[in-house]
């Protein structure tokens, strides 16, 4: 028996990871940990009895040696946080549970960014390096950019500290018929978009069976499914049949646009300029890199994009609320 801690059961990611593992392995074999176990009660009002669900919180360490108790292989999802030694520090903590709980194998959430230039990947990189540093058996699976999180990408909202609603409202806003949209953004190339919904079902394979040993692997999309930032702006032009129009602005520029007087609400200049060096990897094409792996773990193509955008671009105000988390 192979006993699986899972974590984030309650969020976009690792709900799905859960759903697509339950029906790969024996529910007495699953733990998920949670830093509030009623939130997973809450959110899985169907989940097996058998599931253990124990508390367990990457930033307080003194609760993970109790998740950790009797597990071989344990799953962390990456800790949500921007600031990059909280994060770096939530992770260490969880690996250094690990090894002190004798946890056989790690499998860690890393992103489809290439080796630093893009701030949102330093943090990953650093826990790259301390899992493949800490002796324990390891996989590091390197999403690529959820095609859900396409928004914030083309500047509605740039991944500001704002409230749930006040996201939900201004990619509303994004989506409204009634107005023009402009995006502003300071770099722009070839994205190999995926479905999150895909990469947590890719994910519980990889979890479920023992994959990619002491690997790295990324989960991008297919060749269909590889769009710049223009294009996806042209086509929800099109679905909306209204103009948006796409501008590439320098940093200084892009900078000044979200952080400046004008800006509604203006944003913090030094996290935006900080979000900007996303662009610098994005036009370097280190998002755009192929790999079969995802496809061969699904089964089957990938997801269409393009008729996925369509969907999205249709639902409702309340139903964006979602893909502001």
């Amino acid at each position: 028996m192979t006993r699986i801690l899972l974590t984030g059961a309650t969020g976009g990611l690792g709900s799905e990871v859960l759903k697509y593992i339950l029906p790969l392995v024996s529910p007495s074999d699953l733990v998920v940990a949670s830093p509030t176990p009623a939130r997973v009660r809450e959110a899985w009002p169907n989940l097996p009895a058998e599931v253990e669900i124990r508390e367990g919180d990457y930033t307080r360490p003194e609760t993970l040696p109790g998740a950790l108790a009797g597990i071989d292989v344990f799953f962390i999802l990456s800790y949500p946080s921007i600031a990059h030694e909280v994060r770096v520090r939530a992770h260490k903590n969880a690996i250094d549970a690990a090894k002190a709980a004798n946890v056989k194998r790690v499998i860690y959430t890393s992103i489809a960014f290439g080796e630093g230039v893009a701030d949102v990947m330093k943090p990953h990189i650093d826990t790259e390096k301390l899992l493949r540093d800490s002796g324990i058996e390891y996989t590091i699976i390197r999403e690529g950019l959820y095609i859900e999180a396409f928004p914030f990408y083309l500047g509605t909202l740039c991944w500001s500290s704002r409230t749930l609603p006040a996201a939900a409202d201004e990619l509303a806003g994004f989506f409204d018929s009634s107005r023009d949209t402009d995006v502003y953004v300071p770099g722009d190339g070839p994205v190999s978009w995926v479905d999150r919904a895909e990469v947590g079902e890719a994910t519980a394979h990889i979890v479920a069976k023992g994959l990619f040993i002491n690997e790295t692997v990324l989960l991008s999309g297919s060749s269909n499914n590889v769009l710049t930032l223009a294009q996806l702006t042209e086509h929800c032009s099109s679905v909306l049949n209204r103009s948006i129009n796409f501008h590439v602005v320098s940093e200084d520029e892009y900078v000044e646009h979200y952080s400046g007087t004008a800006a509604q609400p203006p944003r913090d200049p030094a996290f935006v300029r900080s979000w900007a060096t996303a662009y610098i990897a994005i036009e370097r094409g280190e998002c755009a890199i192929l790999t079969p792996v995802l496809e061969e773990l699904l089964g089957r193509p990938p997801r269409g994009i393009k008729e996925y955008v369509t969907e999205l671009v249709s639902v409702t105000e309340g139903a964006l609320a979602q893909y502001a988390k």
